[in-house]
């Protein structure tokens, strides 16, 4: 009863101003919340993610591009707009509450908002023990607007990707043409087993499992042999837990011949350099 009388002066006060109907129902409208604005952005592969000016922190799990899809952690972009989430472990599921309810299924390309079923360009998928969904998706379903800026790159020329190993200082270093991009410390084999020379980056994964050595790696990319000499993460047990002792060895030889790197090294190098890129490792 109230908002009835409410909207009832709200109307005699339009009409006497002489603004009609029509002007009522703008100054309605005007005092509906604004919806936010997502603007993202990019340097390199670094992908930058505001909500309304603010940047969204991802402490644990940066955003990435997936088959042209900018791929973030579900939790962070939601928790940034107001939205709660949760984890349904039975049915895999993750449950976002806002102005909505979205519900999202791993490795489903399905997903429902306030009950309706849509089709996601992109599934869910887990990086870094963290959800990745698309953020087209999820921002707007939660009533916010994407804004893409235009790439801050700083030369619209493709890179000229090189990588550079060094045995004695346990690095790897990536290069764009002469400009040094990255700079990791890695691991090399112990009794000098990772071969030194030139070579070009090859086949690629997300998981392998080594029976005989009882060791697994995340987000291996090779660089001799298709599937000997990797590139790869930290070593994990089957389970995909980082096996704590042997990554505590990053900056000393201690693989079997591999080029171990923290993992969200491995991720970078696994999603952005290109199958053919030389390398160089060198004593």
């Amino acid at each position: 009863m109230r908002s009835k009388l409410v909207w009832g002066w709200v109307m005699v006060v339009c009409l006497w101003l002489g603004g009609g109907i029509n002007a009522c129902a703008a100054a309605d409208a005007a005092s509906d919340i604004v919806n936010p604005v997502i603007e993202v952005s990019s340097v390199w592969d670094e992908i930058t993610v505001s909500v309304n000016g603010t940047p969204v922190d991802f402490p644990d799990q940066s955003p990435y591009l997936s088959n042209n899809r900018t791929m973030v952690p579900l939790r962070f972009i939601s928790e940034a707009m107001g939205a709660k989430v949760t984890w349904d472990e039975a049915n895999r599921q993750v449950v976002v509450k806002g102005d909505r309810v979205i519900e999202l299924s791993l490795d489903s390309n399905h997903a429902t908002i306030d009950g309706m079923v849509f089709l996601l360009d992109a599934p869910p998928e887990i990086a870094g023990l963290r959800a990745m969904v698309p953020l087209r998706f999820v921002s707007e379903a939660l009533g916010a607007e994407v804004k893409y800026l235009p790439s801050a790159n700083p030369s619209a020329n493709p890179p000229d990707w090189k990588i550079d190993v060094s045995v004695s200082e346990q690095k790897v270093r990536v290069y764009d043409g002469d400009n040094l991009i990255k700079d990791w410390v890695a691991s090399t084999g112990v009794n000098n087993s990772t071969p030194t020379g030139t070579f070009l980056l090859q086949n690629r994964g997300e998981w392998f499992f080594s029976s005989k050595y009882q060791q697994g790696a995340q987000y291996w990319v090779s660089f001799k042999d298709w599937g000997t000499y990797l590139f790869h993460s930290v070593p994990m047990d089957r389970q995909g837990t980082v096996i704590d002792v042997e990554a505590a060895k990053l900056g000393t030889p201690a693989s079997h011949g591999c080029v171990r790197l923290a993992t969200e090294d491995a991720q970078w190098l696994y999603r952005n350099i290109p199958t053919g890129t030389p390398v160089s490792i060198r004593a």
